[in-house]
């Protein structure tokens, strides 16, 4: 399998066209519609190519590294405050949610 950089992204664009073409067998018809633009605009892009707004909204999403890792730190310690020896039975969503409300209201706060 070709390694995929930012100068070659050919065979990513194929690998994304055979998933969409695989996961269209069992969606509904707006999103089959919608992988249907999706593979057009990866074909055209694979042609000659011309990125359009989805395009690049891929790319941008693929090629983000985060500079620094504090934030995913900082999420991860405030699950260790939540799941505690008391609290090991949270399931996922949970503490997903007490997470998610801690910092929206810790942001909240300081406005």
């Amino acid at each position: 399998k070709k390694k995929t950089t930012a100068t070659n992204p050919i065979p990513l664009a194929k690998e994304l066209s055979a998933l969409l073409k695989q996961g269209s067998d069992s969606t509904t018809s707006s999103t089959t519609a919608r992988t249907d633009t999706l593979a057009r605009e990866i074909a055209l892009f694979c042609a000659n190519r011309q990125e359009t707004g989805t395009i690049k909204q891929i790319r941008r999403a693929l090629f983000v590294v985060p500079p620094t890792s504090v934030e995913s730190e900082r999420v991860f310690s405030a699950s260790g405050l939540f799941l505690t020896k008391l609290r090991c039975n949270l399931n996922d969503s949970s503490l997903d949610m007490l997470i998610f409300l801690k910092f929206y209201f810790a942001r909240n706060n300081r406005a």
